[in-house]
């Protein structure tokens, strides 16, 4: 997988990536740590300090510094490998593709992997060469349609007098019941629609519900931030590791 060769060039106002060779990058370097000394309730401890750990020995400058790995043994027969990949080298769905090699290896150390229908190396080459040529230019009245007409939620002070700033926000979890989560499965069906096109209906009246109620203006043209796994079906990613997140503007028109 050639996203795990990346190497950060350049500076803070000059970021570039590079995939180093094959035969450029040494082995992984494993780090080993013993847990059979150690009480059980302290072995747990000490892999979840481990493992926090190894994110600050990345090293993106470095030739094979997106990867860092622990290798953990209890004595009695149960190991466990800590693997920690930068982000970017790695999304989601990369992840599974990895944990799918690994355990194939594990099976069968002798298995020869499926190699990546389009290398990460080919995805970007094609990307520029798109942006060269301008292929990309006629998705751009799409684009900017998304901001015509959207309404900015008001910037001052909130309820409460606290500053509306991402520094002040706060997270909110809720879950469904069992009953309302099959409910809204059947919806999919009901209304014609995907699972998505649902949540974002509801994100998009409940914030114009929040907003009405708290500043009583009344939201028709809301812009959100979407955020998508980019791995478009013209490519063959289904094997390629690597960082393909998509972030696009989506405008919900709640008239």
């Amino acid at each position: 997988h050639g996203a795990l060769r990346l190497r950060l060039t350049g500076d803070d106002d000059n970021l570039s990536l590079t995939i180093d060779p094959p035969d450029s990058i040494d082995n992984i370097k494993l780090k080993t740590m013993e847990l059979d000394s150690l009480e059980d309730s302290l072995q747990s401890d000490l892999v979840r300090q481990a493992f926090s750990d190894l994110s600050n020995e990345l090293e993106p400058y470095s030739p094979g510094g997106m990867i860092v790995a622990l290798y953990l043994y209890d004595g009695e027969g149960c190991s466990r490998l800590a693997l920690v990949v930068h982000h970017f080298a790695i999304d989601a769905v990369s992840w599974q593709i990895l944990l799918d090699d690994f355990n194939k290896l594990i099976l069968s150390p002798d298995t020869k992997l499926t190699s990546p229908g389009m290398s990460y190396r080919a995805w970007t080459e094609r990307l520029n060469e798109e942006g060269v040529k301008g292929n990309r230019r006629k998705e751009e009245i799409l684009w900017l349609d998304q901001f015509k007409d959207f309404q900015s939620l008001r910037p001052e002070l909130t309820e409460g007098r606290v500053e509306n700033k991402i520094g002040q926000g706060r997270n909110l979890l809720l879950k469904l019941s069992v009953e309302r989560t099959n409910q809204l499965l059947e919806s999919v069906s009901v209304y014609s629609a995907s699972m998505n096109d649902l949540l974002l209906t509801a994100l998009g009246f409940s914030v114009s519900n929040w907003n009405k109620k708290l500043h009583g203006q009344h939201l028709e043209n809301l812009v959100i931030e979407l955020e998508g796994h980019g791995r478009l079906p013209d490519a063959a990613l289904e094997r390629t590791v690597g960082w393909f997140t998509t972030v696009f503007p989506v405008r919900l028109n709640l008239e």
